[in-house]
């Protein structure tokens, strides 16, 4: 009886897992990626400004 009630719960605490971890997934991917692009406008940010005051 008990093993059925821990099996139950169990499925639903991995349901519940798996539903969080694939709504936060993509949400992770795109801040990850808006830092990087972040870090890549200021470094590049820089070296355009060299660039026009050498002209």
């Amino acid at each position: 009886m008990l093993n059925r009630i821990a099996a139950t719960y169990e499925s639903e605490v991995n349901r519940s897992v798996k539903t969080m971890v694939s709504l936060t997934e993509p949400v992770l991917i795109l801040f990850i990626g808006g830092i990087l692009v972040l870090m890549v406008f200021s470094i590049l940010l820089p070296i355009f400004n060299i660039d026009m005051f050498a002209r």
